[in-house]
């Protein structure tokens, strides 16, 4: 048996839903005979420990369910003794049944198939679980309750918010998409690690304006030590006091601040009609310059500081902050990504608290900001693992995959989709084109550690945006539109950043197609040795992912030059038929 059984018989009294996994266990032992749902009694029956001949008597055995996630996992030979003080999960019992256990980093995850099951994580040396437990009842509805959105997953992909805030979202109908959410007591393990905190001041309620855009509140974050992806230390959130909406900026410097207040004031009062009155803030110096001073005179908005050494006067954004970097730690640590990616983390939460009912709210912040009610149906998990559908034109082969596989870091910021992070190429791309396994999170390398990134993707290719490197300062998060699930935009087309190495010469193949109704002649271009075509538009394209030097000049794809075959790299331009040079 166990050498963990020794720290099970302890006196210590621990949790009857905490289960421990352990390697050694020959069989599962659980001490709460009513979590059974099918149960024997056993007489007479004992199990010997490894540690100093200690015996336990076992009083029965049975199965027992317990969900992890969106899964209900059945165990078998389940072992009863009341004088335990934890629950084990036998690996042994699990190894047999084809399950792979994989550690590293504080956590074990257990998979099958490739799909993961279930993670415990590190804690006072022992590998713990925190599962639902389903008894008898609930089992008996488990065929209709398949149907009921499951609580823990929402949970995740509502960045780790409280269950009570997500239950009055639900009672009051706030969003469209949450339809068949039960609330169930959660014992979130990443919520009771990161979120551990004492109340600095007592929170007041107290809405001051009668309408969006009356009273703003704004605070600056940082520094901070672990800089993000793209060299942030601080964000700026701005706060609404009527609706609660929030924005949130990342920026390097505080020296950004003004220019993304500034911007920020003339979206919003562009987007609802309505001035920005009052703004209140600390007394710190990206404040008080001369600058916003000049621009509240210029625009009629009273600008009100706080008392020093009195926070709690700017209470709306400093309870903000803390809730909003409360659950970034969650998401972080339970999409198993990096540190550097908190900005990400900021964004994505932010995303989701606009879109939640707020205590003493009935109507969302984004219903209560833009007049109407959002959708949540679209939400994923942060850190979710991401498979981007490849267009035919970026597939290897016929045979060759059709998809890409990444993480989900985010929502959109300038279309409808959400941001993909690839870790073997340090890429980010915005697109629709996607589907997710959210059982699955974070991308490790061999080393167990998350890969970090400072490059972007700028290609693009139909449904799939991609973003610079940085993320926009003085962009407001939160998109104004909304829907009940996430459609395709319009393709964005970024400037590309520096060049890429050993760039390649090679030859082109020109080729004129005539339409069949007489009515013009198609232009088409191959790279000799390829199949795949090439139009107009997607020349510069195509050599830039492909590291092949684009020269304009070779390309011409006026239906008059009827030139078909080869064309030199530097062509002279009376050297071919009907030919002339042209820009693109």
């Amino acid at each position: 048996m166990s050498y963990l059984i020794q720290a099970c018989t302890s006196e210590e009294s621990k949790a009857s839903d905490t289960w421990v996994f352990d390697t050694a266990a020959s069989h599962h032992f659980c001490k709460d005979k009513s979590i059974f749902n099918e149960y024997v009694p056993i007489s007479d029956g004992k199990m010997t420990v490894a540690v100093e001949g200690v015996t336990i008597p076992i009083e029965g055995k049975g199965i027992v369910n317990l969900r992890f996630g969106h899964r209900i996992l059945k165990f078998g030979e389940v072992m009863h003794s009341s004088k335990l003080n934890r629950n084990l999960i036998s690996g042994p019992r699990l190894d047999r049944k084809g399950v792979v256990f994989e550690g590293g980093k504080g956590e074990l995850r257990v998979k099958e198939n490739g799909q993961l099951l279930f993670k415990a994580f590190l804690r006072d040396g022992l590998y713990v679980v925190n599962p639902n437990i389903l008894n008898r009842k609930q089992v008996g509805f488990s065929a209709n309750s398949v149907q009921k959105l499951d609580a823990r997953l929402w949970h995740s992909r509502l960045a780790h918010i409280g269950s009570h805030t997500i239950q009055n979202t639900v009672k009051n109908k706030g969003v469209r998409g949450l339809k068949g959410y039960v609330d169930s007591n959660l014992n979130c393990e990443v919520c009771k690690l990161y979120k551990h905190r004492r109340t600095s001041f007592k929170a007041t309620n107290f809405v001051r304006s009668k309408a969006p855009n009356d009273l703003i509140f704004m605070d600056t974050w940082g520094p901070i030590k672990v800089t993000g992806r793209n060299g942030e230390r601080y964000y700026l959130s701005i706060i609404d006091d009527f609706s609660k909406k929030t924005s949130v900026y990342p920026l390097r410097e505080k020296s950004e601040v003004f220019r993304v207040f500034k911007n920020h004031v003339s979206r919003a009062e562009r987007f609802i009609g309505r001035k920005v009155k009052y703004i209140r803030t600390d007394n710190g110096s990206e404040f008080t310059n001369d600058n916003f001073k000049t621009f509240c005179a210029d625009n009629g908005i009273k600008h009100e500081f706080t008392n020093i050494y009195t926070p709690e006067q700017n209470g709306v954004a400093e309870r903000y902050n803390q809730t909003a970097l409360d659950c970034s730690r969650c998401m972080l640590a339970d999409g198993g990504l990096d540190n550097k990616f908190w900005p990400d983390a900021v964004l994505c939460f932010t995303y989701v608290w606009n879109r939640i009912c707020h205590k003493n709210q009935v109507k969302t912040p984004f219903e209560l900001f833009g007049g109407y009610k959002p959708s949540v149906r679209h939400l994923k998990a942060f850190g979710a693992t991401a498979y981007v559908g490849l267009p035919r034109q970026l597939r290897s082969s016929k045979l060759g995959p059709k998809a890409k596989k990444g993480i989900l870091i985010g929502y959109a910021f300038r279309t409808k989709g959400y941001r993909i992070w690839f870790p073997d190429t340090d890429k980010v791309i915005e697109t629709i084109n996607v589907s997710f396994c959210e059982e699955d999170r974070g991308v490790k390398s061999r080393s167990g550690a998350v890969m970090g990134t400072n490059n972007v993707d700028e290609s693009e290719d139909y449904n799939m945006v991609t973003i610079r490197s940085s993320l926009p300062s003085g962009y407001n998060l939160d998109s104004d539109s909304d829907s009940d699930c996430i459609k395709t935009s319009k393709t964005l087309t970024p400037e590309q950043e520096g060049g890429s190495p050993k760039v390649k010469c090679v030859e082109w193949i020109r080729k004129a197609v005539p339409r069949k109704d007489g009515s013009r002649t198609d232009i088409y271009y191959y790279e000799k040795g390829c199949n795949t075509r090439i139009r107009s538009v997607d020349t510069k394209k195509y050599c830039e992912d492909r590291n092949i030097e684009y020269i304009p000049s070779v390309f011409d794809f006026r239906a008059s030059n009827t030139y078909e075959g080869i064309v030199p790299n530097r062509p002279n331009p009376y050297s071919l038929p009907n030919s002339s040079l042209c820009s693109s």
